[in-house]
């Protein structure tokens, strides 16, 4: 058996965070252990680093990335932080001769993404971006049963979605995601996760006309354990200065408030593969109403995918379909994978993180590129820097990836 990859984590905040929910957990797993050995971990201070490194025993530390990227144990650097401080962390675990794994998005621009795809390129490393959306079993059985022909020549795909975030309220941390200058938007996010799994199912989007919209004016700044109920529709948020009945103790009152930049409204019409067509709405929160629902119409059937939220690299996701003399829906088992009950327990969100580090790891210790990379993400930021010039112009943009 190969030596396991060995591997350094910046961002692995111990306390909170995107990495403690889903790359840690993938991680320190049995499920990559034989593929993957964590050995680093950084923070932006010292403390947090130790307190991590303690909390995941792992042997080594670092405040900042610039230690860990040069160390010449660590074989592949993750990059797990917020995305205005990706680019300068990327270039240097790059530089430095290490394979890179990057959050979604790879850049803060198209110009910050093709330039270190093609550092990537030059260097030889082999590089894996986060859009493991496309590691769903259900996604994929999708697909299959889409490429088997049971459903007939697919005619068109409806999608309404929640963004999950960009709602009524935040937490003050993730405040920066409001604001566009900072390139981490509800259509970059949660739109780039949606449109790279639909492409990957049915081709590429040819043609798209779009409006992005911030409907919202005004966003609450809550405590994360308001926000948790917020969104479990425990509770509706107060602006500040709001009148509130008195004994309202489903209502939170927001102290601070702000003015959000990035749409909370994602409307796109388009063309996938040349021909099936694609109508997809994006909405800014978590909604009562559909989480998500995808619904594939083809000549000779439907299916439907559904869930909580629209982001769905990291919700559960069930199946449905109908085909021939079947006149409703029904649920569509999944086939079982290999480590299906290890996956299971890990959840969804820490899953779709283990299946795509196993993909990688392969990749790695053979020399081949199958996993979504550096400049896979540039393309999907470039189509997505069209659909904003769609949605600003007002024109039906072509495309041709």
């Amino acid at each position: 058996m190969n030596a396991p990859i060995k591997v350094g984590l910046i961002g692995a905040n111990p306390g909170r965070g995107w990495a403690l929910s889903s790359h840690l957990p993938a991680l320190l797993s049995p499920l990559c252990r034989d593929h993957l050995q964590l050995v680093a971990v950084a923070t932006s201070r010292e403390e947090t680093a130790r307190k991590a490194a303690e909390k995941f025993n792992v042997a080594k530390s670092f405040a900042g990335y610039e230690g860990l990227v040069s160390d010449p144990e660590i074989d592949l650097v993750i990059v797990s932080v917020k995305l205005p401080a990706h680019y300068e962390i990327v270039r240097a675990a790059i530089d430095a001769g290490k394979h890179v794994y990057c959050e979604w998005p790879l850049g803060i621009s198209v110009d910050e993404a093709r330039a270190l795809a093609d550092r990537a390129a030059s260097s030889g490393v082999h590089t894996m971006i986060g859009l493991q959306g496309r590691q769903s079993p259900v996604l994929r059985h999708a697909a299959a049963l889409i490429d088997s022909g049971r459903i007939g020549a697919v005619l068109s795909v409806s999608v309404v979605a929640s963004g999950f975030g960009w709602g009524a309220a935040i937490e003050e941390g993730n405040a920066y995601l409001f604001d566009k200058r900072n390139g981490a938007t509800m259509d970059v996010i949660t739109g780039g996760h949606m449109l790279d799994a639909l492409i990957d199912m049915f081709g590429s989007l040819d043609q798209v006309s779009a409006i992005l919209e911030t409907v919202r004016k005004e966003t609450a700044i809550v405590e994360v354990e308001e926000l948790q109920r917020f969104r479990s529709f425990g509770a509706t948020v107060a602006l500040p200065g709001a009148e509130v009945a008195e004994g309202g103790s489903s209502v939170i009152r927001a102290k601070q408030s702000f003015v959000p930049t990035s749409p909370d409204q994602m409307i796109l019409q388009g063309r996938l593969g040349g021909r099936t067509l694609l109508s997809l709405h994006i909405r800014g929160g978590m909604l009562r109403a559909s989480g998500l629902l995808i619904e594939v119409t083809g000549s000779e059937g439907e299916l439907r995918i559904s869930g909580p939220a629209g982001v769905l690299q990291m919700m559960p996701l069930t199946l449905e379909a109908a085909w021939g003399t079947q006149t409703s829906l029904r649920p569509i088992e999944v086939p079982p994978e290999q480590d299906g009950e290890a996956l299971a327990a890990l959840g969804p969100v820490a899953a779709n993180i283990a299946r795509a580090y196993r993909r990688f790891a392969d990749d790695i210790r053979s020399g081949t590129r199958t996993v979504p990379d550096f400049a896979l993400a540039a393309q999907r930021q470039a189509l997505l820097q069209d659909i904003a010039i769609a949605a600003s112009t007002g024109q039906r943009i072509s495309r041709n990836d």
